[in-house]
């Protein structure tokens, strides 16, 4: 298990980086865009300007006032019509044949450092956001799941990604009762049949709402769902790659909703643990240094360490934790080491911050509440 003791080094990481960052903030507040990792979409500057406030943030809370300013300017920009040119869904990437939010996922890389800079710095206004916009995606009840929203206020369809489910729901636990009482929902109906790969790995490609019949549906229209299940079956070796880069990320937001909702079954399910000791093994390690989806670009060393300390449960978090690290490289210069996408790569430090804000043995920051 990873102590304080061990983290220290990485904190002094962490400083020295968002010190050079400081240099990188523009004057709205804002920081320059990346392509969203391997995914290789052109992004606006919303998602990475949420990364350093988060970083800021919690710096800044620890007695850093140089990374004040910067943080509330990085708010301030989160909050501005440059961020939310209609007053709906954060703007998140630029390409017109895709939702411009980013989806489910997009809005929560937003919402999760919104949250955290209203508690440490004092900005209810950052709250305030985050409640509105999360409250403004459309809920389907029979599919226990949540719609994307669009940057006009239009509601999209039923957000197909197993993962930005799994994070909506874990953030809304963090913002009122009706979020929480949905986040249950959506562990009854669709948490607690995620498919897994033999080794416990959370199949990407998993059912992210509950695949119940529409009323009247005939004969075509269930063949139809089944030819759904059959497509889904036979991109499981496909999608291997990708299941693996995004399962620490997954294990996050299971930890958030465990906090959250602890006295829930689901958490003494076989399937539960399954999934929580999946990265003990070696070929974990060995599959995550050869997918694109995991290192640089899904921070897996920092995302298992925040498990590993909130749960107390064994995810071999320190070998990841310290080859995560040493992708940040600083010298000659601000690099992530491997990655093509700097700013996103440099940016999601932020989830380093995350670690070293929470304390052992708890779901959230310290200061956020359960």
């Amino acid at each position: 298990m990873l102590s304080d003791a061990d983290l220290a080094p990485a904190a002094d990481r962490l400083l020295q980086l968002a010190s050079q960052a400081l240099a990188w903030q523009r004057r709205d507040g804002s920081f320059p865009a990346g392509h969203n990792g391997p995914h290789a979409e052109p992004e606006t500057p919303v998602r990475v300007t949420a990364g350093w406030l988060y970083t800021f943030a919690y710096l800044a809370s620890r007695g850093e006032g140089a990374f004040s300013d910067a943080a509330h300017g990085a708010a301030d920009y989160l909050l501005s019509s440059a961020a939310r040119p209609m007053g709906a869904a954060f703007y998140c990437r630029h390409d017109p044949h895709k939702n411009l939010g980013n989806g489910l996922v997009g809005q929560a890389f937003v919402l999760e450092p919104l949250l955290y800079a209203s508690s440490v710095l004092g900005r209810p206004d950052c709250r305030e956001a985050a409640a509105a916009v999360h409250g403004a995606h459309c809920w389907n009840e029979a599919r226990t799941a949540w719609h994307d929203l669009n940057v006009d206020g239009s509601h999209g369809a039923l957000n197909p990604t197993f993962n930005q489910q799994l994070w909506f729901a874990a953030l809304g636990c963090r913002l009122d009762e009706r979020g929480r009482a949905r986040a249950e929902r959506f562990v009854d109906d669709v948490a607690r049949r995620v498919q897994l790969y033999r080794d416990g790995v959370i199949y990407h490609d998993s059912f992210a709402f509950r695949p119940v019949p529409r009323p009247g549906d005939g004969p075509r229209a269930r063949l139809r769902a089944a030819r759904v299940h059959w497509r889904k079956w036979r991109r499981r070796p496909r999608q291997r790659g990708r299941s693996v880069g995004y399962h620490a990320f997954n294990l996050v937001a299971m930890t958030m909703l465990r906090g959250a909702l602890p006295k829930h079954a689901f958490w003494d399910s076989a399937r539960y643990r399954r999934l929580m000791t999946a990265a003990r093994r070696p070929a974990f390690r060995q599959a995550c240094e050869t997918t694109a989806y995991a290192y640089p670009y899904n921070p897996v060393g920092f995302e298992l360490a925040f498990v590993e300390r909130s749960t107390g449960i064994d995810q071999a978090a320190a070998g990841h934790f310290a080859h995560q690290l040493a992708l940040l490289a600083l010298d000659p210069e601000p690099a992530v080491a491997g990655a093509d996408d700097q700013a996103t790569g440099l940016a999601r430090s932020y989830e380093l911050a995350r670690v070293l804000a929470t304390p052992a043995g708890k779901a959230w920051p310290e200061g956020t509440g359960d």
